[in-house]
């Protein structure tokens, strides 16, 4: 079964960088049910521009659903996937300063949907990101809160 859904809001809670800061979000969910109980899903997620920083990802997840009765069910997830972020910042006099970067992200987390209608769920995952930006010496994580709709096509 193909579905598509737009989560929202993106909550992301940054635990490295620039201290902890929490960034609002959104983005596409594509998810097709590749078995009864095994669901695949890509997304690609945008962060606009807060504290100077403007955020980015896109991810695939694996999840095991487990219905907890007829209209609920509980999955545990977990997704490879790529992150990036971008920093601009007016120095004044000195000019403006921007620099990229962008790293590999392993993700484990779990969710649950509730059927609303025979066409409309409601999802709500927790997960946490580990993110590896090699190339400036930099890996940490960071948690994402999701809520959205799903349409299922």
């Amino acid at each position: 079964m193909l579905f598509f859904a737009i989560f929202f809001p993106v909550i992301h809670i940054f635990l490295y960088l620039c201290g902890s800061l929490t960034h609002v979000g959104l983005g596409p969910t594509f998810s097709y049910n590749v078995t009864d109980p095994i669901r695949l899903s890509a997304e690609f997620n945008f962060f606009p521009k807060q504290n100077n920083w403007t955020w980015w990802d896109f991810s695939v997840y694996g999840h095991y659903l487990i219905s907890l009765n007829e209209k609920t069910m509980f999955y545990p997830l977990i997704g490879i996937g790529g992150t990036g972020a971008s920093l601009e910042m007016d120095l004044g006099w000195l000019g403006k300063h921007s620099e990229s970067v962008s790293g590999f992200a392993f993700t484990l987390g779990a969710g649950f949907g509730i059927e609303l209608t025979s066409d409309l769920m409601l999802n709500l995952e927790l997960r946490r990101k580990f993110i590896d930006f090699s190339e400036i010496g930099v890996s940490g994580g960071r948690t994402h809160l999701l809520a959205g709709l799903a349409y299922r096509f």
